[in-house]
């Protein structure tokens, strides 16, 4: 299963105007992220559990951000 993280994307540059800003808060290399935000790389529960924080999502909104299948 492979996921749309196109709209989790878009809110991390409005949020923060770059992926590396965003990295720097959330203690992870930008390489990694891209893996990530590619579906190369699992998202670990702390990660999302933090991301969600960083970019204050609310509860109904987690899994438009990081549970959409990819179509």
């Amino acid at each position: 299963m492979t996921y749309d993280y196109g709209k989790l994307k878009s809110r991390i540059l409005e949020m923060y105007g770059s992926y590396s800003k965003f990295t720097d808060k959330l203690d992870m290399l930008e390489s990694t992220l891209f893996l990530k935000l590619s579906d190369k790389e699992v998202w670990e529960q702390n990660e999302i559990c933090k991301s969600i924080q960083l970019l204050k999502l609310k509860n109904e909104e987690i899994g438009s951000y990081f549970f959409t299948n990819k179509v």
